[in-house]
């Protein structure tokens, strides 16, 4: 089961905005809020590519902004391993049951 996105609410995540930095690699964001058309993101080092050099003394450091979801061609969170429940796990080849073990068990 996939966690919902608030699950990640003031957590960094890894999100891809192409049309940003022009290629597709992901990028560590912090995940501010959740609108219903996209995402508040905190992004470090976004400044220089939207602001003009005259104003950059106004956004120095991390800004948060607005992406809408048509923008952003994913959102990557980490699930700690142990988070998973063990129904949702999948089960290790050498523990599932072969055919020839139910035989046995008849």
């Amino acid at each position: 089961m996939t966690p919902p996105l608030q699950t990640y609410l003031n957590k960094s995540v890894l999100v891809g905005l192409p049309v940003l930095f022009g290629d597709v690699r992901c990028r560590p964001c912090r995940l501010v809020d959740i609108a219903s058309n996209g995402l508040w993101l905190e992004i470090e080092g976004v400044a220089e590519r939207l602001i003009p050099h005259e104003a950059l003394s106004f956004a120095s450091g991390t800004l948060t902004m607005f992406v809408p979801f048509a923008q952003i061609s994913c959102v990557i969170g980490a699930v700690a391993r142990g988070d998973l429940s063990e129904e949702q796990a999948p089960v290790p080849a050498k523990q599932r049951k072969q055919p020839q073990d139910l035989k046995k068990h008849k």
